[in-house]
């Protein structure tokens, strides 16, 4: 949050602003450290022209309505998936007879001095029913021209997909299920492989990155994509694969059907922990995980979290250790950043961990310590952590 580079954005902003025309001004707010960049944006709009209506939407306003609303430059806030929701609002800007206002789900808007927020009820089941990205719009053909001039990769660029939505799992520090339900909704395979398609025959895209959430809870599903993937002969990874519900028969058709890299989470090595994470981890399932993707040749990523509230000192090195065991090709470890609509940011609070008067959202990542309790403090877990990133 330097302020030089608060002023070269709001600069590159205003001057962007000053040479359109712009109807309204949309922003994406993802991440809780870094949602004042949202505000810095929003800031300058209004600067320029007190009329264009401003929308935000993204993981940090879903969670935090009320707080992001209090921005009077702020005009609409979009919470959860936005495709439904978004399209009303601009028929309503537009005067359109398809929807009032007050009957839009999922959005926060002011009235009279007033903030009115009305509950979601628009969410999509039928994902098949959404149109694919539009890649034209944003110049694709740019991004893999200085992709080939830049990077060392034999591959070529990579291009993310989403091939569901929701979780059931209720894990205390994710929020997840708080911006995308906790309904498990899922494109078909067929759907997935007629976008691949198109990136292959629109883009010559080979490579292509899946960041679902978890993309393995219906193993049929599974097979099915990496049957078609191996038929069009990509490559492609998995940025999340739950242990929980996958097994040596997902991990071999996954790198059959090119797959070259997978990531699961274990997060803790003490079933304590676990049960108190409301993580459904298995740590022997996990490591016979592990093992079939070192013995096919399918690189592997471990993930682990340290620094719950509740977690001691020997919990916390018991999970380095299963870590040395495990010895998965990578292993990532990071420190808890208990973010708001969490169930484990309200555990910090009401146990005195977090003070909501004093807290600074701005510090929150997965390097830096949000909270110390009786049994360590931030350095301490700080320089564990960091230590095993540096060994791994």
């Amino acid at each position: 949050d330097d302020g030089n580079t608060v002023e070269k954005l709001k600069r590159v902003i205003r001057e962007r602003l000053e040479h359109r025309n712009y109807d309204l001004v949309g922003i994406s707010s993802m991440y809780v450290y870094a949602h004042q960049w949202a505000h810095y944006i929003a800031e300058v709009v209004k600067e320029v022209n007190r009329e264009v209506p401003v929308i935000i939407g993204g993981g940090h306003p879903t969670l935090m309505i009320e707080e992001t609303m209090d921005d009077q430059n702020i005009d609409y806030l979009v919470e959860g998936e936005g495709e439904v929701t978004l399209l009303s609002l601009l028929h309503a800007l537009n005067g359109g007879q398809q929807v009032a206002m007050d009957e839009i789900g999922g959005l926060a808007y002011r009235e009279g001095g007033h903030l009115i927020t009305r509950d979601r009820d628009n969410y999509i089941w039928d994902l098949d029913s959404l149109p694919f990205p539009d890649w034209d719009i944003v110049g694709l053909e740019k991004y893999i021209k200085m992709f080939n001039d830049t990077s060392l990769e034999d591959y070529g660029v990579s291009v993310p997909m989403v091939t569901e939505r929701g979780c059931p799992y209720q894990c205390t520090f994710c929020n997840v299920s708080d911006s995308w339900g906790y309904s498990f909704r899922k494109r078909s395979p067929q759907n997935v492989l007629d976008e691949v398609d198109i990136l292959i025959n629109r883009y010559d895209i080979r490579d292509i990155v899946f960041v679902d959430d978890n993309m393995t809870i219906d193993k049929q599903r599974m097979l099915d994509i990496c049957d078609g993937l191996k038929q069009r002969n990509v490559t492609w990874q998995v940025v999340n694969m739950a242990s929980f519900n996958s097994n040596e028969k997902i991990v071999r058709a996954m790198k059959e059907s090119g797959c070259k890299k997978v990531s699961i989470s274990i997060e803790s090595a003490s079933p304590r922990i676990l049960k108190k994470m409301k993580k459904p981890v298995n740590l022997d399932k996990s490591l016979v995980i592990i093992n079939e993707c070192k013995k096919i040749g399918l690189p592997i990523t471990a993930n682990f979290v340290t620094g719950m509230h509740y977690e001691t000192k020997e919990d916390i090195m018991k999970t380095f250790e299963w870590a040395e065991i495990a010895k998965a090709d990578w292993s990532t470890f990071s420190i808890l950043a208990p973010y708001p609509g969490t169930e484990i940011f309200d555990q910090c609070v009401e146990d005195g961990y977090l003070n909501t008067d004093t807290v600074d959202l701005g510090w929150f990542s997965h390097r830096n310590a949000a909270i110390e309790t009786e049994h360590w403090n931030k350095e301490w877990v700080t320089d564990q952590t960091y230590h095993q990133i540096g060994r791994a």
